[in-house]
């Protein structure tokens, strides 16, 4: 039996000011924490969320970080 696959659609998401691999500060649980930019979708109000990875070896995921909680971009050199 074969079964097939539909491929998701990739969501347009406008007016976002961080990139995608773009290195971030963000406040998470009262800390700020580095993390780079992982993915990013927009929700029913047109909001920019973004998932940001944290860690090096064995990193992990933040989910929902909105964009008003991230504070500060570190500049590419």
């Amino acid at each position: 039996m074969c079964f097939r696959f539909k491929k998701k659609k990739a969501i347009k998401v406008t007016n976002n000011k961080y990139f995608l691999g773009e290195q971030v500060n963000f406040k998470y649980r009262g800390e700020i924490r580095p993390g780079f930019v992982y993915s990013m979708k927009q929700d029913e109000l047109g909001k920019v969320i973004y998932q940001i990875q944290i860690g090096g070896e064995c990193p992990a995921i933040i989910n929902d970080v909105q964009e008003e909680d991230i504070v500060y971009v570190r500049k590419r050199y």
